[in-house]
């Protein structure tokens, strides 16, 4: 009986924060967000296969103006299937963050610079974010 009592009142108590959470993450105005029709953001990831490679390709995105930053996350491991067979590799992980009208020149520019066979170039719509954070992005990379 103790038990069921305790299990209510979590529950209860569990409900009323639930309720609370959508005022908390919704007040995008507050915390300065744009809107989701008008962000042309993306942030772009590539694996390269050592830092040599990584600096190498970051510079030059940024350099071009194909990117306004780019994030170098060293010593991720890469599980991955490659010729028939499961392959574990230690790599870089480049986040870049670029305009929509950049993608697929820089993903030309991976794919031409890279080394890999196939190298790996994702691209993921931001949909919300610091408005004053996407206007820089904006406005570092070439028009």
């Amino acid at each position: 009986m103790l038990v069921n009592r305790y299990c209510a009142r979590t529950l209860l108590s569990c409900s009323l924060i639930l309720t609370q959470l959508p005022r908390l993450f919704t007040t995008t105005s507050a915390l300065n967000m744009s809107q989701q029709d008008s962000v042309t953001a993306r942030v772009v990831f590539v694996t390269c296969p050592d830092e040599a490679v990584a600096k190498r390709l970051s510079r030059g995105l940024v350099e071009g103006k194909l990117a306004a930053c780019v994030n170098v996350i060293h010593g991720i491991t890469s599980l991955y299937w490659w010729d028939g067979k499961i392959e574990e590799t230690t790599e870089q992980m480049l986040v870049i963050k670029t305009e929509e009208k950049h993608v697929r020149e820089l993903t030309d520019y991976v794919n031409n610079k890279h080394g890999y066979e196939v190298p790996e170039v994702i691209s993921i719509k931001i949909d919300k974010g610091s408005a004053r954070y996407l206007d820089w992005i904006k406005d570092s990379v070439k028009p």
